[in-house]
């Protein structure tokens, strides 16, 4: 369960910066990325490698080289190969994801999406932190993940709304009532959080959209977490 939550995370850590500018973000910001992806991706390859095959540890260890050199390259201004770091992390930990899922489509979706908006809200934060140290920074990359994490929480409302009905009609009960907070705290908080970060932005805000999406990131993470014990335990349970 560690190494899976730490590779949803790093999929949204790095998938959305493409979409920021790199001429206008400090560099920092894309090398603290980097390395936040980095420890997760040796947290998940610790964490898995007594109950994964060497298919797994092998890809685990190449998501781990991939973010170190992205990591490194991102020290250096400008950095080499700069545009294409971001796309091929991406790709790696999307494979890592479909390995941890056995190759099942439907569960390497799961993980996708939620990594999405894992990462993707707390990319957003650290966007809104940027403004501290950059100043002269527009509004426009706030803004750009203001809109990507609504575009994944749409999809994310998609598979799990799929996900429901795929439920048995003879869960337990405890199964049901824990769906309720799973969905109230990790759709709706970041749906009500993310619509008034957007309106605080919108004014120019920064400082505090950056303190509103602080409880968006609290509100995906929660809810996600709880998505995955509800997994688990339906899992051990069938």
């Amino acid at each position: 369960m560690l190494a899976e939550f730490c590779l949803r995370l790093a999929i949204g850590m790095v998938a959305f910066l493409p979409l920021l500018p790199a001429d206008r973000m400090h560099p920092r910001f894309f090398r603290t990325q980097f390395l936040t992806s980095l420890g997760l991706s040796v947290v998940a390859l610790v964490s898995a490698w007594l109950d994964s095959d060497w298919t797994v540890r092998a890809y685990l260890g190449l998501a781990v080289a991939f973010a170190m050199a992205a990591a490194l390259a991102w020290t250096l201004e400008p950095p080499p190969l700069g545009a294409w770091w971001a796309p091929v992390s991406t790709a790696v930990f999307f494979g890592n994801a479909f390995f941890l899922a056995r190759g099942q489509p439907f569960a390497a979706a799961d993980v996708a999406t939620s990594g999405l908006l894992l990462g993707g809200t707390l990319t957003a934060m650290l966007v809104g932190h940027s403004y501290l140290i950059s100043p002269g920074l527009n509004i426009r990359p706030m803004m750009t993940m203001l809109a990507a994490i609504a575009l994944t929480l749409l999809a994310r409302v998609v598979f799990l709304g799929w996900e429901a009905s795929e439920v048995p009609a003879d869960s337990s009960l405890d199964v049901v009532l824990w769906l309720i907070p799973r969905w109230l705290i990790g759709i709706g908080g970041p749906a009500l959080f993310g619509f008034l970060t957007w309106r605080t932005a919108r004014i120019q805000s920064t400082q505090s959209a950056t303190g509103i999406l602080y409880v968006v990131v609290i509100c995906a993470f929660l809810g996600e977490l709880l998505g995955m014990l509800i997994h688990r335990t339906t899992a051990a349970a069938s």
